[in-house]
């Protein structure tokens, strides 16, 4: 009688042990989950954040820049340039943002790509003012930002 009440407790103890480790298991999947998707909700709010930024920076776009007159980046004035600079930055963060796997995926080509198209074909001053930096100081962008922004522009000039 002995060995029987040992066998059922020792297989009372396995059975436990089986049901801990699939609990357990499963705690795991779902905190799998819940990290998976407060990342894309990281990655979202960023673009949000960002969204911000470009609503408020365009809202204070000075006039030289907003019309489509012929003049030269060089003829705006310093505030002016700067913010075409500001400009760029805020693009060039949202570049840095994507190949850091920190914004939503599917947002880069839909939105931001298009964004900047746009704002370049409606602002030409944006894209002069890239060209005067991107040959002014060729080192404060990265190589991958350029090439992204230069590939934009050639798909402008296709259209």
């Amino acid at each position: 009688m002995k060995v029987i009440k040992n066998s059922f407790g020792v297989f009372v103890g396995f059975l436990l042990t089986i049901l801990s480790l699939i609990f357990t298991g499963y705690q795991v999947m779902q905190a799998n989950e819940q990290l998976l998707f407060q990342e894309k909700s990281a990655r979202w709010q960023n673009y949000n954040l960002l969204n911000d930024r470009y609503a408020n920076h365009l809202m204070q776009i000075p006039v030289s820049i907003s019309t489509n007159d012929k003049g030269s980046f060089s003829d705006l004035t310093e505030k002016d340039k700067l913010w075409v600079r500001s400009y760029l930055d805020l693009t060039s963060e949202e570049f840095w943002l994507k190949e850091n796997d920190l914004l939503p995926e599917e947002i880069w080509e839909t939105r931001i790509v298009l964004g900047i198209k746009n704002n370049f074909i409606t602002f030409p001053k944006l894209q002069l003012g890239y060209q005067f930096y991107k040959n002014e100081t060729p080192l404060y962008y990265s190589k991958k930002y350029t090439n992204e922004i230069d590939n934009i522009i050639s798909r402008i000039k296709k259209r």
